[in-house]
């Protein structure tokens, strides 16, 4: 049985010769070499489409997982017991501002109560002048 859709053999059969002869090649590879080989010929198929052939055929390798290499040992967190015990600053990311400058927002909050004691905007992260 035929699908409107699906690959014609010859491609399919191009795809997985292709990767038995470069095995470190990947879809995105494979299909370059298609597009230069069959340029105008017949429809070139996606790379979604050339990695679920070589997926078919047991020819993915799963991409092994990297170890971080400077895994942060954390300290355990102080707890306040009433407000004023202790105080958190910390930066809140930055965004752009509308002169096209980033701003990096520090904020200090009381940890007891979760108020925010400041809101500073900076020009840079290690600079000790605000904007």
């Amino acid at each position: 049985m035929r699908y409107a859709n699906q690959l014609p053999d010859q491609i399919e059969r191009l795809i997985v010769e292709t990767k038995k002869g470069k095995p470190h090649w990947g879809a995105r590879k494979i299909r370059g070499l298609l597009v230069r080989k069959l340029a105008g010929d017949v429809r070139i198929p996606a790379q979604s489409t050339v990695h679920a052939v070589l997926d078919r055929y047991g020819l993915v390798s799963r991409a092994r997982k990297r170890r971080a290499a400077n895994t942060a040992a954390g300290t355990q967190l102080s707890q306040a017991a009433a407000p004023n015990d202790l105080w958190c600053a910390d930066f809140k990311g930055e965004f752009k501002t509308g002169d096209g400058q980033y701003c990096y927002p520090l904020t200090v909050t009381d940890q007891a109560s979760r108020m925010i004691l400041c809101c500073e905007a900076r020009r840079r992260l290690r600079s000790s002048r605000p904007l």
